[in-house]
């Protein structure tokens, strides 16, 4: 099965593998919807997109939802819709202001630190990724760190460029990360998840490790021997 959202323009129509957008609904109120976008679902239209998100939230619950924030196609997890252009705008100052805490987790090449702060600016802007590693795993051929993440700042593939600025590239991407490690891996999907947003009302919103990662882990796991640290 193709990834969601990729290749041939059939007019606007969702093709048959793109999912039934209610069925990853996680929460919803009088302003926002959350949803756990599946891996391979572009959030926006685009050349070579079939189907994104934000066109199959506005086929349930109106034209008038808007994207406040966006999630790269190849990673998974917590997205947030405003029902509303009002809404978008108050949301969207709250992303601005870092009044809206956004948590992700990862797997990594290399032996992360314990803890970090990577503050490494970004096109110029200000850009803050906080980690802390949970577990190191080897195989035959790699040493990996499983991440928990969070970020006040929502550059631009922020947090794949920080790990591999930091030496500690993301598995399985293919635009900063280390090619050679991904064959090695036998890894073709990024290993990156946005696993929690917190409101600014402390309302917490989660979603489930994704199949693929889960997978990836299990198989770590099951031929691994954990590294001292």
């Amino acid at each position: 099965m193709k990834p969601f959202g990729d290749r041939e323009n059939n007019g606007g129509i969702p093709p048959r593998n793109a999912p039934d957008i209610r069925s990853v609904l996680l929460f919803e109120d009088a302003e926002l919807l959350a949803f756990d976008k599946p891996y391979g679902l572009a959030v926006q239209g685009g050349a070579g997109v079939r189907a994104c998100a934000i066109d199959l939230v506005m086929r349930e619950w109106g034209k008038e939802a808007r994207l406040i924030h966006r999630l790269d196609r190849d990673t998974s997890g917590v997205l947030l819709v405003a029902k509303s252009g009002t809404a978008a705008r108050k949301y969207g100052k709250f992303f601005e202001q870092g009044h809206i805490l956004r948590d992700y987790r990862a797997v990594c090449f290399g032996h992360a630190p314990r803890k970090a702060e990577l503050t490494d600016a970004i096109d110029g802007k200000t850009a803050r990724t906080s980690l802390r590693t949970v577990e190191r795993l080897f195989d035959t051929a790699c040493e990996y760190s499983i991440l928990e993440l969070r970020i006040t700042t929502g550059r631009t593939h922020q947090i794949r460029i920080h790990l591999a600025k930091a030496g500690n590239p993301l598995v399985g991407d293919d635009r900063y990360g280390d090619f050679a490690l991904n064959k090695q891996a036998r890894c073709k999907k990024l290993m990156l998840q946005a696993a929690a947003v917190t409101l600014p009302d402390g309302r917490m919103i989660r979603s489930q490790c994704p199949p693929h990662m889960r997978d990836f882990i299990d198989r770590l796991r099951s031929q691994a021997t954990n590294p001292s640290d």
